[in-house]
């Protein structure tokens, strides 16, 4: 085809020239003008026609990354995280999450895979009683609300209970008042319709600090005992 359109254009080139040349002589233009104007216009058939006739380019094909890479174009940066950097950034997350299933939490970390540790602290209290009443309260909302969002992950949790408290020259600060550690193979047992709140503060292993086990004492000496037995009876120890 692009030989054709060669062909066809140095047609039209001669055939120009020579009509060009032929008008010329009938109006007495001189022998130069003549060819010299029919060469002109001779080339410009020649252009057009070989325009017109001359197959159409290929589209140039675009680069492969490979080729960017070799003429010296660096290739995006790959953003897939490794094993180690997308746990962490699940362990993150579901901390985060955690953290939202109740009021109270101030701090929350994983020690290991499957061992959660929470901080649960409040700004004041009324009583040492009736902080460890809201404490017997909030902890079987917090597991039960925990066992829904990760079920099976956790094979331990520890809760650690911190009250405000003041020291005899009244300076005002923070203290653990007692520790409760769940086994969660025990927990995901529980039919949580079927059961009261002291029946999964019985399930803890209770640590006390002497702020907790006073207020402890206190909430089982007020009729609380014969419910929560387990419980009452750790902080006799």
């Amino acid at each position: 085809m692009q030989a054709l359109a060669g062909l066809l254009g140095i047609s039209a080139f001669f055939v120009t020239w020579i009509l060009v040349a032929r008008k010329g002589r009938g109006r007495n233009w001189r022998g130069v003008q003549r060819h010299v104007l029919g060469a002109l216009l001779g080339l410009v058939s020649m252009l057009v026609v070989a325009g017109i006739f001359a197959p159409p380019q290929a589209s140039r094909p675009i680069a492969s990354n490979a080729s960017n890479v070799a003429a010296g174009t660096e290739a995006a940066p790959d953003t897939k995280l490794t094993p180690e950097d997308q746990a962490e950034s699940d362990k993150a997350e579901r901390l985060k999450k955690v953290r939202k299933l109740s009021h109270g939490i101030t701090e929350v970390s994983e020690p290991t895979s499957d061992r959660l540790l929470i901080t649960q602290g409040v700004e004041s209290v009324w009583s040492e009683k009736a902080w460890a009443n809201s404490a017997t309260l909030w902890t079987p909302e917090f597991l039960e609300k925990l066992t829904e969002a990760y079920p099976g992950h956790y094979k331990e949790v520890v809760i650690r209970f911190v009250v405000p408290v003041k020291d005899e020259y009244g300076n005002s600060s923070t203290g653990e008042a007692m520790t409760l550690t769940y086994d969660m193979a025990e927990i995901a047992k529980v039919n949580w319709k079927g059961v009261t709140p002291f029946d999964i503060m019985n399930f803890a292993e209770v640590y006390f600090r002497p702020i907790g086990r006073k207020g402890v004492l206190e909430w089982c000496a007020d009729g609380n005992a014969e419910y929560a037995q387990g419980f009452c009876e750790q902080s006799l120890q």
